[in-house]
């Protein structure tokens, strides 16, 4: 994950900064995407210009009860996310299930905002972008599991090397 220098020195130093932890739970069958902040009053933030959905656009966060443990750095196995929604809305209760029912994943994006930073952009650029791989719910809280797109399928290098693209390759 990469940090801002600013977020960088925000921790290493602990002032007396806010910082907003954000997530945005994607999916096909979820329009808009379900945004939520954690904290006791919503935000309006930008996002990266790279966004999968509203790119470089300000968009609302909605103050939500969330608690989020970060994927641990530990050898062996992909590491993993969890995440607690508690207080859920049937609204979101129903986006999930119904997100749920489909063959297509539910990704979780998560953003780190500095109240300083709301008009610029989040200060973990690039986000941490997973892929929900389970989850318990109940009809007070959500519990998710994430993790990251399954890197073993993904080819190496990314690029292909072939004479149309690389003509020095003929001989």
């Amino acid at each position: 994950m990469t940090y801002s220098a600013a977020l960088a020195e925000a921790y290493a130093s602990a002032p007396a900064v806010q910082v907003y932890h954000t997530l945005e739970i994607r999916h096909p069958l979820i329009s808009p995407p379900v945004r939520v902040v954690q904290g006791w009053s919503g935000i309006n933030a930008k996002l990266e210009a790279d966004a999968p959905e509203n790119p470089g656009e300000t968009v609302e966060f909605i103050a939500f009860a969330f608690d989020v443990h970060p994927p641990e750095v530990a050898p062996g196995g992909s590491p993993r996310m969890t995440i607690e929604l508690t207080n859920i809305s049937r609204t979101i209760l129903a986006a999930v299930e119904q997100a749920m029912e489909s063959t297509d994943p539910i990704r979780i994006m998560w953003r780190q905002y500095m109240d300083s930073g709301l008009t610029v952009g989040p200060e973990n650029n690039p986000p941490i972008d997973l892929v929900m791989t389970s989850i318990h719910a109940t009809p007070m809280q959500i519990s998710l599991e994430c993790g990251f797109p399954d890197m073993g399928q993904k080819k190496f290098p990314a690029i292909t090397y072939s004479p149309q693209t690389f003509p020095g390759l003929i001989q």
